[in-house]
């Protein structure tokens, strides 16, 4: 094809496009991303484009998930190289916009291997690229709560690892400042209550968090408390021994153990276990 004059590849596209009239938004993308740094991308190509790709599952085996998957790893290539070339603005719109429209109708597709949480950990990977690099404080925050809301869908799915590329380049990268707007964001959306084993995990999930942002900022007693109300059990009666209140240490971890007895021996009486809900213990 190297060869061919222009209008003979215009003719080319234009009958893929009239077979295939998803490929339209996808040459469209990739027509503004020849365009530099001063064209910036509509988001709405991006989400287009993920549509097309990925249909609704609804239990039929009628598309292709590798051609699918390879079609959104083309995208995120391309917020790639806006990465490259430091166009911060653009290279956000494509991470962001994959991940946010993956989560938002992932029950709707078919992912039984993995795949496509895969897809969202890579947009956070290059999220997290962006952070790194990108100095304007509009899309800085951008970047945070696109990341932020990745880690929030994957701890509500039960930690399926979308968001395993999120925690290190928030946590390296961020500013004092981001990260007490995190850990704001984080408190707002904390689980109120732990009814079930899956919500105990996410409350604790949270509550880890929620520590390695507050890291610096938390007095003793603010820590311990934070500790109680997200059941991070360790990390408390650690920091009771390195305050010397062995009592409480040993009080708590003897209550843990305790209730972990109970919680095994009668776990499988449903009343038993609603009691234990109802008092919000572990």
């Amino acid at each position: 094809m190297a060869e061919w004059d222009k209008n003979d590849l215009v003719t080319l596209i234009e009958k893929m496009v009239g077979r295939h009239p998803d490929l339209e938004s996808l040459i469209e993308l990739q027509r503004v991303s020849m365009g530099g740094q001063s064209t910036p991308i509509n988001s709405e190509l991006i989400i287009r484009q993920i549509d097309n790709a990925m249909p609704d599952y609804d239990y039929d085996y009628s598309y292709d998930s590798y051609v699918s998957e390879s079609t959104i790893y083309d995208i995120l290539r391309m917020g790639d190289q806006y990465a490259a070339a430091d166009d911060w603005t653009n290279a956000i719109t494509i991470y962001s916009s994959v991940a946010q429209r993956i989560c938002s109708n992932y029950e709707s597709y078919y992912d039984e291997e993995g795949e496509i949480v895969g897809l969202i950990d890579t947009a956070g990977e290059g999220l997290g690229i962006c952070l790194a690099n990108a100095t304007d404080a509009k899309l800085r925050e951008q970047i945070l709560r696109s990341m932020f809301d990745i880690w929030k869908w994957d701890t509500k799915m039960g930690g399926y690892g979308a968001a395993d590329s999120i925690p290190e380049p928030l946590f390296e990268y961020s500013n004092p400042e981001e990260k007490a707007m995190v850990a704001q964001w984080v408190r707002d959306n904390m689980p109120s209550s732990a009814p079930n084993r899956i919500g105990d995990w996410a409350l604790r999930h949270y509550g880890g968090f929620l520590l390695r942002l507050e890291a610096d900022t938390l007095d003793d007693e603010s820590f311990i408390e934070a500790c109680r109300q997200t059941k991070r059990h360790g990390e408390l009666i650690e920091r009771l021994l390195s305050l010397k209140r062995v009592e409480e240490a040993v009080t708590h971890s003897e209550w843990v153990k305790q209730i972990a007895q109970i919680r095994s021996q009668y776990n499988n009486l449903p009343a038993m276990q609603d009691e234990f809900n109802k008092a919000g213990l572990e």
